[in-house]
């Protein structure tokens, strides 16, 4: 409990390029320091007649983490290994970056956008870049929950884990060493793989991620494989039997998934686009389309599970955007004849074949997901149904702007038969659940907004509009569930109350409090 609540302390090393430079390094030091992080800087903590290297050395020695403010003078100053005189002896060289570890060093990048020049003492390490103010407050933000630890991360123990892989992108001699009679998707492993990923990715070790990435894509095809040659001749005879079979499959790409919501999770660009990961789901390779469909069809169900749970860790990491483009990315799927987007594929959006195409055992079988796969515990914590339902806002808000951007609102909502791409089972959680995911999707307001705003839709539109809309989603729900959730529903369909505030044409019934 003691570590949870330690305050952190950095110490902030820099070159003094000119008054600007200093100005903006003041600037972050107060931000750090309203945010609970103690900070030693010269700029308050040094006067004059102080002996500027013995108080940098202290400081490097006494603080938890040191942030090296990369320009281009301070990276040219540490790679020559000479800081210069008074204040510029400041710069950390890569000697003392190397007797005391690079785990304690963080490059923080001040450079013009694109360009990212580090120490070569700490080329490869963990950075944050805050030279681009149009995300600033995103690598900001990184860069708080890595000293305080939040969530405080841990490297599995090397030769345990199937996939382990060293910092440089190695193979420990345990891995090399290891038997292959584990299971492929057994769960410790997609825990231990969760772990090691998202450590490599904040640490920005691309070579070691595609090593652990190319591993763990192949062991879940030949596990996926595997799993097909034992139940090719046992159809399941009901539906429970049905929703335990496809589970049991998607178990072997647990390990996959658990490493593409660590790069997710991780926010750094080169590690969050996960896309590629529909790819391994819908074809792997060797895999048959002839056969029993409630076999055959089971990678478009693990699609369904994957696009759910990216989606859902994109929304709790404050991605939303990151969400939306992979719903709206264009892919092949078996038996089309063209690419659509994922969103149009009713399929893989809460209708898989695999499954029964029912809702119900759909959702159930999503939310139930947790009591089997436990690293979605440890990066989702109480909030796994929030953020699905979250995601599933999200979705059903983009079905709602698409059909106010098409011109064909009015005929649909005057339809007697309105069917939905986008499911409206997030209205089933329980009412505290709706409440917590409608905070999480609000949590960035703009995001939100951008979603009907991409398509050209107004402000105006979507609020005038939004009594049929909701009309339309109680008719879904009174068809498919009855009447017994639309308590729950409330909180979606108060949403604009808390996106659009001011806009004077809100209504304000009862089905919008």
């Amino acid at each position: 409990m003691a570590e949870e609540t330690q305050i952190p302390k950095v110490f902030i090393s820099y070159s003094h390029d000119n008054r600007d430079h200093k100005r903006w390094v003041a600037e972050l030091a107060s931000a750090l320091r309203s945010n609970g992080v103690e900070v030693i800087f010269d700029q308050w903590d040094l006067g004059p007649g102080d002996d500027v290297p013995k108080f940098m050395e202290q400081s490097v020695r006494s603080a938890d983490r040191v942030l090296m403010i990369c320009t281009e003078q301070y990276v040219h100053k540490a790679d020559d290994g000479n800081g210069g005189v008074g204040y510029e002896a400041m710069i950390v060289t890569g000697e003392l970056v190397r007797d005391l570890g690079t785990s304690k060093f963080i490059p923080v990048i001040h450079q013009p956008p694109g360009s990212d020049l580090r120490p070569v003492s700490v080329s490869t390490r963990f950075y944050v870049d805050l030279g681009n103010s149009e995300t600033y407050d995103e690598q900001f933000e990184i860069l708080l929950r890595e000293l305080h630890k939040i969530p405080a991360l841990t490297k599995p123990p090397l030769g345990k884990n199937l996939f382990a892989i060293l910092p440089s992108g190695e193979e420990s001699p345990e891995y090399l060493n290891q038997e292959p009679t584990q299971e492929p998707h057994n769960s410790k492993i997609a825990e231990e793989v969760y772990s090691a990923a998202l450590s490599i990715a904040k640490s920005g070790d691309f070579t070691a991620w595609r090593h652990l990435a190319k591993d763990i894509r192949q062991s879940a095809i030949d596990s996926l494989l595997e799993w097909r040659r034992l139940h090719e001749q046992k159809p399941p005879s009901n539906e429970e039997q049905l929703v335990a079979q496809t589970l049991e499959a998607a178990k072997c790409y647990s390990p996959l998934a658990a490493m593409a919501l660590a790069g997710v999770e991780s926010g750094r660009s080169k590690f969050n686009n996960q896309v590629a990961v529909l790819d391994d789901i819908l074809f792997p390779k060797g895999w048959s389309l002839n056969g029993f469909k409630d076999v055959t069809n089971v990678p478009e169900s693990i699609a369904f599970i994957y696009q759910a749970l990216h989606g859902a860790a994109a929304v709790i990491t404050d991605q939303l955007p990151l969400a939306m483009k992979l719903a709206k990315t264009q892919m092949d799927f078996p038996f089309w004849n063209e690419p659509i987007r994922l969103c149009d594929n009713t399929g893989v959006m809460g209708w898989p074949k695999a499954l029964g195409q029912k809702v119900t055992p759909v959702w159930n079988a999503l939310l139930s997901l947790p009591e089997q796969w436990a690293w979605l515990n440890e990066m989702f914590g109480d909030d796994y149904k929030a953020a699905i339902g979250a995601y599933y806002m999200a979705l059903s808000l983009n079905e709602y702007a698409e059909l106010l951007a098409s011109g064909n609102a009015k005929v649909f909502f005057s339809g007697t038969h309105k069917s939905l791409d986008i499911p409206l089972w997030f209205l089933r959680l329980e009412v505290d659940d709706v409440r917590r995911a409608l905070r999480l999707l609000t949590q960035d307001v703009d995001a939100v907004k951008s979603i009907w705003r991409v398509h050209g839709v107004e402000d105006d539109t979507i609020v005038l509009n939004w009594a049929d809309w909701v009309k339309t989603c109680t008719g879904w729900l009174g068809n498919v569930y009855g009447f017994g959730c639309f308590f729950h529903a409330k909180g979606y369909f108060a949403l604009l109350n808390n996106i659009l505030p001011e806009n004077p044409h809100i209504q304000r019934g009862d089905l919008f409090v």
